[in-house]
Order: structure tokens, then sequence, then C-alpha cells
């Protein structure tokens, strides 16, 4: 125990150090709360977050049980985590720690046991401040009670409805409606909500909700159901359709209103007067008749005064109530539907209302005409009830309907109204207006790796940046998986609006730190302006998205403005991808190989092979931009095969000729090493060109075992049973490596460009390098440093103790032929 209370007294020589190091690298560089205790949970040192979260200078907690910090709730978490630790388990909980005022955070923690010599030493626990997002927990469920509440007042409920899977979500007040118990088994599908319906009114729904279906219209329709607990009820329901880019419905939702009472009501307007003035006035409606001759109020409910908040008195002695009362908006609707009456037909209709208070409600108005025998009409009857609540649910729903699920920005549909909107008002006031796509880059093979989880965390986090970025007034909506669009209506911006993209692009470009990964993204980006580019939808979203085809045409990462030149010219991927078909058969492609040298001496330890492409009319294509096609098109694999057997027949020629051959990496694609049929394909090739396999090399990259960890650990062990060394390329680009370094048992490791090219100026690069180096001595790896171009890098690689360097600064990559008469000189000097 002496060891590890003093784990960072490098005099130490009873412990580890290099393992020591590891850790204290990881506590140091942390993005999380990061601690050491020993198994009594004394701390021994923590790392600046967690003394910055708690408001302690490392020297006041030092030595001081961790269960003093621990909410005492919680502290049995603790006591178990401990229990855990020492039979060498690690543990996960959720605990709440105590600032120095007081204040609880609620802290998602793991704890890690330290070994040495096989004895459980002490524990790391790292842990990440979840406050925030268990506070927005509470809120959500408080919202979502309060929103079943108002259902259930408004004797609402509401439904989504996948028509693909045949599944819906019902609300809470949907299984009252249908009498069925909330915890109920019972699955809403489009059969069992058929059952319900009764038999009179079954064959009339199906004939409305298909006709819905196939036209991809909303509609609103009254049934009948019979309940579970055997009553029949009145149901009205509103349905909003949405559909796919092909038109076909994929989604429902809407509200369903038990309105059994209202038709009850209406019915009961034919009995006698005593009977309605009984029941009338306890309901929660306003019934009402008027003699049209005298314009005397025959009767009034007291669900008047509830919904109006007016006395019934108003009524006769306020010939202008109503054009007080009713919103001036809906006004002329309602006067206009007053004509139907005199025709003897009822009204039906809706709409807005002032509360005494100043409240707007929304009011559903049944008007039924009564008519002598000459046909005049003699009296008017009706009933008013309160729909605010299911307008309120109505307009939730709507706004669903046009918000994307997951970003909350506007959709598709949104979109295509705003942008015809949009049109109309700049036609008529003479006005331009931009309209940018932005597709993400790589933003597929992020989804592929780390699972839909982190991608969708990622994608929420570029709509934030876009929000931020584009001012109010204008329009971002997220229109498919990873492709967003902007509308650009301030006149500021659409008079700048290249810069305005140019914003967008870096802001893409800038890392982001999704669930303690950092990752990167780029964006294509292309626009068009109204009506410059195009006057009419169509053709200026078919000119954004050639603007956006170019971009990508270019490598991508870059933003391009429509011009007439790229309409309606076949892609440069297009020709790329035909051409890639014929480029083996044709010889078009080439290695190249850039030597690895002694870090130490210059001399030439080994090299990497490089395809390249040389086009017959495009010259040289670089290879970022013909791999990541011949890897979505499947080509990879036959040009990994014939990278392999050119380097197996340029190695031999060259001992033919006596040169002084070194061994030669080769990069495999992860579609290529995944294949059931690497190992024999290599064997055969072996056998077929006599190459000595120590003279070979596989790179392979974390996408290769991410997710097929098991079937790589048995083809790397296979690999090196036939003499081939494995290499594992990119090295600090991913986020599994630590995890499964050790047990993939490589001979070297790759540290990316993306860590050398700022190793001299950036301490944290340097920090991180270093611990690389001292983590693959330590399990016998071979270390190469990429990318590097200066001597000051090489001098700081010698000194971390770097095996080979691989750049410009001894070599770029060269022909076959130039590379023969470096290695028979053998070294190089920079």
């Amino acid at each position: 125990m002496d060891s590890l209370q003093n784990f960072f007294d490098t005099s130490i020589t009873t412990v580890d150090l290099e393992a020591l190091e590891t850790y204290k690298t990881i506590l140091i560089h942390s993005t999380e709360i990061a601690f050491v205790l020993d198994l009594n949970g004394t701390i021994l040192c923590t790392n600046t977050k967690l003394e910055e979260l708690i408001d302690y200078p490392s020297k006041e907690i030092q030595n001081l049980s961790f269960f003093q910090f621990v909410s005492k709730d919680d502290s049995y978490k603790l006591f178990s985590a401990l229990s855990n630790i020492k039979k060498g388990r690690p543990d996960t909980f959720t605990c709440a720690i105590k600032q120095r005022e007081g204040n609880p955070l609620e802290i998602e923690m793991t704890t890690i046991p330290i070994k040495h010599d096989n004895k459980i030493m002490g524990v790391i626990g790292i842990g990440k401040n979840i406050t925030k997002e268990k506070k927005q927990e509470r809120e959500l469920i408080k919202i979502q009670e309060s929103l079943n509440h108002m259902q259930m007042i408004g004797n609402t409920g509401s439904w989504d409805y996948d028509v693909v899977e045949d599944k819906a979500f019902w609300s809470k007040h949907m299984y009252r409606i249908f009498g069925l118990p909330e915890n109920s088994s019972f699955i809403p599908t489009y059969s069992s909500f058929l059952s319900f319906i009764h038999p009179n009114d079954r064959v009339r729904f199906i004939q409305i909700f298909e006709q819905a279906l196939e036209q991809g219209e909303s509609f609103q329709v009254e049934f009948c159901i019979l309940g579970s607990d055997g009553k029949k009820r009145v149901l009205s329901q509103q349905a909003d359709v949405m559909v796919d880019e092909r038109g076909k419905a994929v989604r429902l939702i809407g509200t369903i209103q038990d309105i059994t009472t209202q038709r009850t009501t209406e019915d009961l307007l034919r009995k006698s007067e005593e009977q309605k003035q009984l029941i009338f006035n306890k309901l929660e409606v306003a019934i009402w008749s008027v003699d049209i001759a005298t314009n005397n109020v025959l009767f009034c409910t007291k669900g008047f005064e509830d919904i109006y908040g007016y006395s019934t008195d108003i009524l006769e002695n306020n010939r202008d109530f109503w054009q007080k009362v009713i919103h001036p908006d809906d006004f002329p609707g309602v006067l206009n539907n007053q004509k139907m009456l005199e025709q003897g037909r009822d009204i039906r209709h809706q709409y807005r209302i002032y509360h005494s208070s100043g409240e707007i409600k929304w009011v559903a108005d049944h008007t039924i005409p009564v008519l002598d025998d000459e046909g005049v009409l003699i009296r008017l009857d009706g009933i008013i009830s309160d729909i605010t609540d299911q307008k309120q649910a109505e307009e939730k729903m709507n706004y669903l309907a046009h918000r994307d699920h997951l970003t909350n920005l506007a959709n598709r549909r949104m979109f295509d109204h705003i942008i015809h909107d949009t049109l109309i008002q700049a036609s008529e006031n003479d006005r331009q207006f931009a309209i940018l796509y932005v597709n993400l880059d790589r933003f597929k093979k992020i989804n592929e790796t780390f699972g839909h989880l982190i991608a969708d965390e990622l994608l929420i986090e570029v709509s934030r940046r876009l929000t931020q970025l584009v001012p109010e007034g204008n329009l971002v909506a997220r229109m498919a998986g990873d492709e967003f669009s902007v509308i650009v209506t301030t006149e500021e911006l659409v008079a700048n609006v290249k810069e305005f993209a140019n914003a967008i692009h870096q802001s893409i470009l800038s890392p982001f730190l999704i669930k303690g990964f950092e990752l990167y993204l780029s964006a294509s980006i292309g626009l068009s302006l109204f009506p410059t580019h195009g006057e009419t939808i169509e053709i200026l979203l078919n000119n954004t998205q050639a603007a956006v085809n170019r971009a990508k045409q270019l490598g991508k990462n870059n933003v391009q403005l429509f011009s007439n030149t790229m309409r309606g010219k076949p892609s440069r991927h297009y020709f790329l991808e035909t051409d890639m078909r014929k480029a083996l058969k044709n010889n078009e492609y080439e290695l190249y190989y850039q030597p690895r040298v002694c870090t130490h001496t210059g001399k030439i330890l080994s090299a990497e092979a490089l395809i390249r492409w040389n086009h017959p009319e495009l010259g040289f294509v670089p290879p970022i931009e013909f791999i990541p096609l011949a890897e979505e098109n499947g080509l990879i694999l036959e040009i990994s095969d014939w990278v392999a057997k050119t380097v197996c027949n340029q190695l031999k020629a060259w001992q033919k000729e006596k040169v002084p051959v070194s061994p030669v990496s080769i990069n495999i694609s992860a579609q290529g090493f995944l294949r059931n049929d690497i190992i024999p394909k290599i064997k055969k090739l072996l056998h077929e060109t006599g190459v000595n396999p120590h003279l070979l090399e596989l790179e392979i990259t974390e996408s290769s075992f991410l997710f097929n960890m098991e079937k790589v650990i048995q083809e790397v062990a296979e690999l090196k049973n036939l003499g081939i060394k494995v290499a594992l390329d990119d090295f600090g680009t991913g986020f599994s490596s630590l995890t499964h370094l050790k047990e993939l048992n490589i001979d070297t490791l790759k540290i990316d460009r993306l860590f050398i090219n700022q190793i001299v100026e950036k301490k944290q690069d340097e920090v991180i390098t270093s611990g690389v180096i001292d983590l693959a001595h330590g399990l016998g790896i071979e270390v190469v440093a990429e990318g590097v171009e200066t001597l000051e890098q090489l001098t700081l690689l010698r000194e971390k103790g770097c095996d080979q360097i691989q750049g410009y600064l001894f070599s770029k990559p060269v022909p076959a032929t130039e590379f023969k008469t470096l290695l028979e000189k053998e070294f190089i000097y920079c």
C-alpha cells in the first residue's frame, strides 16, 4: 500500500513505473472527473476537473475519505463499489457528491481496480457530471404529466400511428376513452382499433381512412365505439397524414375527443323543455334557443356563463354581443355561415372567442334552424362547447408534424411550406433570397463506427451550431439523415451569402465532443439565389443540389455557388466510378513507396506501399478521392488484391537484382480484412510469388475490429503464424485502441500525423504521443510516427524513444524505380 500512497513518487522501484505513468496521463488529461482512492476510500490524488467541480483544491482533499463528499443516501453505493474492487471487479453507479457550499451534483461514476503483482492496490475512478441531464429528465416528466392532465380535462386523447409497422402510440387518456386500464397489455394496431368501432360505422370509417392514406390528406370523422367496458361512446377523430418522399403515407398523428356528452345533448334538444332544463344546466356546454321574430332568448343553460364568462341576460340586452366576443379574424366567416340557416341547414363550425377575462378560447358551435310549415325560419336552437383543450392538443400535433423529431428543426414538410411562401413574397416585393444545402461528409462512417446513438447526438450538435449561426427570421431545416438546408431571407446575409456559407462550413470543421469522443466532420455546401439561379422552386432546388454535387466532385469539404456550368453534366463521381472498373485492366494504377527509417540512424527499415491512379484524361487522381468511392462500390477488394500481388512481385524482382530489400507494408481496408477468404488468399499469393512472408506487413485500422474483435484477433494470430507482421494504422484517430491493443498482439503501431503535426507547438500532443510510445513499448510493440516534416519534430521523437519515422523530412512517396535507388543507398540523411 505504501507504493500506492506514493503513486507519483518515481523513486519507488517496487511498482511498475510505466503502468503508473500511463494512469497518471489518463488522470491529468481526462476531460471527465478522475481520482485515485485506496481500498478504504481515502483520496490519494485527483484531477483538476474534480477539484473545480467540488470547489476544493487538491491539498485540502488529499488523504480525506471520499465518503465525506458522497451524500449519505448514496454512501452504500460507494461501499458496494469498493467491495467489488477488492474482488477485482469494476463497477458503475450514479451518486450525488457535495460541493463546498453543500450543493449536490449527480455523477455517473465508473470505478476500476489498480493491480500490481496480481494484487489489488486501489481504485481509479472516472465520473461524468449528469446533473443537467437529470434535471432535464425531471422537467420532461413534468411536461408529460401536464399534457396528460390537460388531455384528461378536455376529454381528449392523442395518438401516433406508424403505417409501415402497424403500431400506434396512445396517450393515457386514449386508454380511458376506450375503457382500458393504463397498464393494459392491449397493443394498438389498425385491426385492434377497428374492433372497437361500432359495426354500423366501421365500413364508413375504413373508406375515409383508406382515402386519406391514398391521397395523403388530413381528415376528420365521427363514429361510435363499444368500449371494453361495454359502453357505447361517440368519438370525434382529427388526423394529419405524413408522407415520404414518394408521396406514400407512412405516419398519422392526431387526436380523439369523446363527444358522447355533446351528441347526447343534441339528441335531448328534441325532448321536452322541462327534461332539457334539468339536464342541460348540469352539462359543461351552452344550450340555447332564440325566437327569431322577437329576438327573445327562450332559454340558455348555465354552461354559457362558464364558457363566455357573462350572464345570459347579455344576450337580450346587448345586440352587439357576438361581434364583441367573436375573434375579429373569425367573425366574417361566422357571419357568412348564417345564410345557411335561412335555407334550413344546420351549421357546425369552430371559432375563437374572447372570455370576459380576456382569455381567448375555442368553441364548437352547432346551430339548428327550425322552420314553420311555409319554410320560414322561426327559431334557432344551438349547442356550444369549449374545445380549447382539443385545439391546443391539435396545435401540438401540428407542431410535431412539421418538426424533425431528433433535432427539433423544421422538417422537409415545413421546408416545402416556407420555401413556397418565401418565393411568393420575394416575387411580389422584388427581393432576393438564398437556399443553402449542407451535406455532412463522413457522417456515414461515424454512424457505422460508433452506432446511431453517438451519430444522433452528433446531428443534434450540428443543428445547434446551425441554429446559433442563422439569425431569427431565416429557416434551418433537416431534410434527411445527414442533409440540412437553410433559407436565407435577411437582406444583409443574402448580399454576402458566400461568406455566410463559409462561416457555416468553418463552424462544422470545429471538433465535436460527444460522450467523451472528439469527432471531426466536414461539409459539402451548395447554394443558389432567387431569382438569379431560378424563378421556380423546382429549378432553385435542382440548382442548389447541383452546387452540392460539384462540391463533392471537388473532393468534398468546400462551398460552391451555383453556376450554369454545373447544369446537366454527369458528375465527376459518375465518371470516376465508371473508369475505375477499367483501370485495373488498363494498368492505370501504380504503386509508390514511402520509406520508414530508423529514428537514430536514418537506415531504411521498411516502407509503405501507396496506390496512385494515373487516369488517361484526368491525370493523377488523389487517393482520397477514389479510395472512398472504391469502398462504397466494392472495388476496394479487387484493388487490394492487385496491390498485394504487385508488392510481392516487386519484392521478388528486387531480390533477383540483388537489391537490399526491406519489408513493405500494405494497407488493408476493413472490408478486405474481414472477408472470409483473406488467409487462404494470402497463402496462395505467397505460394505463387515465392516471396518471404517476413518481408510483408499488413496495416489495419480500428474500423476493422471495432465490432468484430474476436474474428480480427483470430486472423492476426494466423497472419503472425505465417510470418507476416501486422500494424495498426492511424492510431489516435479512433477511440477503442487502448481497450483492445493488448488483445490484438500487433507488431507495429503507427501514430497518426494529426498528433505529429503540432507535437512541438502543443504540449498536449507531446504528452499524448509520449504516453502512446511508452504504452506501446510496454506491450512490446514498435512505434512509427507518420507525417514527420521538420527537424524539431524528429529531435523530439528521438527523445521520446520513437522507433521509426515516416514523412517528407526523409522522403515523399516515390515510384518503384526511385525507391530502388533509395534501397541501394540503405540510409537516408535529412
